[in-house]
């Protein structure tokens, strides 16, 4: 289910669930940053019934705040 990826979960849950489809959803983490942003479809199962999300930024960071970081 290609036309899902990139989408914020909660929309491609809605997606499923109008064709009857409640999915799994598994989790991978952005080391940098766990736990910010919105969570975005990064894979999907051909039949939709698997999702793997990942949580990515709402905002781009300047240069300068990513080399306070390091």
């Amino acid at each position: 289910m290609t036309s899902l990826l990139g989408l914020p979960l909660d929309r491609a849950l809605e997606r499923l669930r109008a064709r009857s489809v409640e999915p799994a959803i598994e989790w991978t983490g952005n080391p940098r940053r766990p736990g910010e942003g919105t969570p975005r479809v990064v894979r999907a199962s051909a039949d939709g019934r698997r999702l793997t999300c990942a949580r990515f930024p709402d905002s781009v960071r300047s240069e300068d705040s990513l080399a306070d970081e390091e």
